[in-house]
Formats: C-alpha cells, sequence, structure tokens
C-alpha cells in the first residue's frame, strides 16, 4: 500500500515466492508439515478441507484482506491523533445486503472514542 504496488505486480511476485511451498498443495499437506506447537494454536482441517488445494484465486483475498487491514489501521491511527477534537465515533455498516443483523442494528449508533466498544467492533 505505502508503494503503491499494483496488484498484479504484488501477485506475480506472490505467486514466484508462494508455488510449491503453499500454492498449489492442499491444506492436509500444510497441516500435516505444521510443527506441534503451531498445530496446538490452530484447529485443523476438516475431513472436506484437508483435500482441497490452495487456489491462485486465494491471493486476491489475501491481498485485499491485507489492504483493508493495512488502511484501517492508518485510519486508527489518524482517528487517536485527532481525538481531542472528535470525541466521539460513529459506528457505519456497509449497509448491503452482506452485512449481518447484529451489525445493520448498530448502524450510527455513537461511543466515546475510549469505549471498550471499539476493541471489539473497529475494523480489523
Amino acid at each position: 500500500m505505502r508503494s503503491g504496488q499494483p496488484f498484479e505486480e504484488w501477485r506475480r511476485e506472490a505467486i514466484r515466492k508462494l508455488e510449491g511451498r503453499w500454492l498449489g498443495r492442499t491444506q492436509g499437506e500444510l497441516w500435516d508439515e505444521l510443527p506441534p506447537a503451531e498445530k496446538a494454536k490452530r484447529q485443523p482441517p476438516t475431513d472436506s478441507e484437508r483435500n482441497q488445494v490452495i487456489k491462485e484465486s486465494r491471493l486476491t483475498t489475501i491481498f485485499t484482506t491485507n489492504m483493508l487491514s493495512a488502511y484501517q489501521a492508518g485510519r486508527y491511527q489518524q482517528l487517536q491523533e485527532s481525538v481531542e477534537e472528535y470525541p466521539y465515533w460513529r459506528y457505519k455498516s456497509m449497509g448491503d445486503s452482506h452485512v449481518r443483523p447484529a451489525h445493520r442494528a448498530l448502524n450510527g449508533k455513537v461511543f466515546r472514542a475510549d469505549d471498550p466498544f471499539w476493541a471489539s467492533h473497529y475494523p480489523p
């Protein structure tokens, strides 16, 4: 995000780095190779997941998730720097058909910036 690298450039680089080590392998293969300490921290793949191959299309999800997380981290920092001017924050959902009912119910609610609510409801 910081360097402005386009998705296609990132994708080519990611495929080169991950092919054979992660990309194109099954979830079961990757799970079987994890050290016991790592396995203890995670849920094992289900029987149906064990045979799923990690495809190139998964890179789009990884890229998008990481870009949005980086954006939200920067936005959170900006909000923290202006909390004296804006001590109240408003929760806003996307408002589309994908919003879960619990999040739809929170849409428009206002909480203080230091309210514990934001620890679990601020975007990742």
